[in-house]
């Protein structure tokens, strides 16, 4: 009997305040969550594996639009839906994060019950395309 694991969840944030509110919505929501700091940090384990999910802050360097643009770019990583987490959600905003192959801009202050709905609609999906294409 295979014991079903975890779906992993990168989170690239410096912000601990947001770190801890991601980490409590992560898990409640079946997720093992893997934070780091810089988008450097991350890129070790995300040149060894693949997660189900990457949510990135916008207060990174460089920024998390740029970040998403280069991951989308690497063909192990271009199905990973990548969530940014934004201050102002206007539509320069939106723009950049369709430039970028943002899946999902989500404003802050987040509502941890949207995040939870869009957390589950992620994982829904990212299940029924490895099921279509396995």
């Amino acid at each position: 009997m295979e014991v079903a694991q975890s779906p992993v969840a990168v989170i690239i944030t410096p912000n601990a305040t947001i770190r801890a509110l991601l980490e409590m919505v992560l898990e409640q929501e079946g997720f093992k969550a893997q934070f780091f700091g810089t988008p450097q940090e991350a890129m070790t384990l995300l040149r060894e594996s693949v997660p189900r999910l990457l949510l990135l802050d916008e207060g990174l360097t460089p920024d998390a639009f740029s970040v998403s643009g280069r991951l989308k770019m690497t063909r192990r990583l271009r199905d990973v839906p990548v969530l940014v987490l934004v201050s102002e959600h206007d539509d320069r905003t939106r723009v950049t994060a369709e430039i970028s192959k943002v899946d999902h801009v989500i404003p802050k202050p987040f509502e941890s019950r949207h995040l939870r709905s869009l957390l589950r609609s992620v994982l829904r999906s990212s299940t029924t395309h490895e099921a279509a294409s396995g």
